[in-house]
């Protein structure tokens, strides 16, 4: 008769003594796991959402005419300024009005990013470089080198113009620009 109660009895303490010494710790583990794979899944959707969407950026990079791609780097650099193909640049576009008006006396000094102004949906900072020069000629010259510097591909403003008789019919025109460039 003891052995009646008594062995019910001991299965229910045992029962409970397994319950909280292996199943309930197993059970708690299991749980963390759970929400440590559904953590995974959610990282994998997102992956993949950013995959897509890459995919789709880069197609769409790949079919941008690569003349344009130059032309957006000419209008505003990435990097660092060059110094030297903008004073080519510009004595180009002034060279086509007669060896006179290549560029002379110039000055070049640059602006860092630090404190020139900012562009774009994400306010990124540009910088600024800053070019003195003087060109000789007559004034139809000084016309037909403002008009091409506006239409030249490179973004630049002429912030400065003087001018001072030089002879019969030729000016000497001492210039200010100001062009622009992304820093990295």
């Amino acid at each position: 008769m003891i052995t009646r109660v008594v062995i019910p009895i001991a299965l229910v303490i045992a029962a409970i003594a397994l319950f909280f010494g292996l199943t309930e710790p197993a059970w708690t583990k299991l749980q963390a796991k759970q929400a440590e794979k559904e953590s995974i899944d959610q990282a994998l959707i997102s992956a993949e959402k950013v995959k897509k969407r890459q995919e789709i950026l880069l197609a769409e990079k790949r079919g941008i005419d690569p003349q344009k791609i130059e032309a957006l780097n000419k209008l505003l650099p990435d990097g660092t300024p060059d110094n030297v193909q903008l004073i080519i640049d510009v004595n180009n576009i002034a060279l086509k009005y007669g060896p006179s008006m290549a560029l002379r006396n110039i000055k070049v000094r640059t602006d860092d990013g630090t404190t020139g102004g900012k562009i774009g949906p994400n306010n990124k900072k540009f910088g600024t470089v800053i070019m003195n020069f003087s060109v000789t000629g007559p004034y139809a010259s000084l016309k037909g080198f403002l008009n091409d510097l506006e239409l030249s591909l490179r973004l630049i403003d002429v912030t400065g113009l003087s001018f001072a008789s030089a002879d019969k019919d030729s000016y000497e025109y001492n210039f200010e620009v100001k062009t622009y460039w992304l820093p990295q």
